[in-house]
């Protein structure tokens, strides 16, 4: 499998894109966009730094949410879940449908009373009609498990 690295370098020679061009949209240092495409991390500053540098490569070359997941989860210790958290949440992409996210899984199932927690293939199949804003449907279902638990209070009716 294509790791991370090699992708955003396929997809920036295939658009024709010099390293100095990207180093300069991105403000990230030529020899910093030569080691994510070395896959050479451990030469990037550390922790939010490298997810940075990562998530502003990405843009730029703009890969879809599946190409993103399949090269993200190659790296030892990120799987499907952690690269769908990083295209919502770093990414800010929109259509984003975490199936496997118990707290997704559990919020739709108190949204629309179901006897027992849905299986993420069903979960899957309802998310369709939600396109292309399955990231903001997730977010309900989480907000829905945050009202149950007591974590949010919703506001009061104004008294006429």
């Amino acid at each position: 499998m294509t790791s991370i690295g090699d992708t955003l370098r396929r997809e920036r020679l295939r658009r024709g894109l010099d390293l100095d061009k990207v180093a300069a949209e991105t403000k990230i240092g030529r020899h910093q966009l030569e080691a994510i495409e070395a896959n050479q991390f451990d030469r990037l500053p550390g922790g939010v730094f490298a997810r940075s540098f990562i998530r502003q490569y990405a843009r730029i070359l703009e890969l879809d949410d599946e190409e993103i997941i399949a090269r993200l989860s190659s790296v030892r210790g990120i799987g499907r879940w952690t690269a769908e958290m990083f295209l919502m949440f770093e990414l800010g992409r929109l259509d984003v449908w975490p199936v496997d996210d118990y707290g997704v899984r559990n919020g739709w199932t108190l949204i629309h009373s179901l006897p027992a927690i849905i299986t993420p293939r069903e979960l899957r199949q309802e998310g369709e009609r939600f396109r292309p804003f399955r990231s903001v449907a997730a977010w309900y279902c989480w907000r829905a498990v945050s009202l149950l638990r007591g974590d949010m209070v919703l506001p009061q009716a104004a008294e006429p």
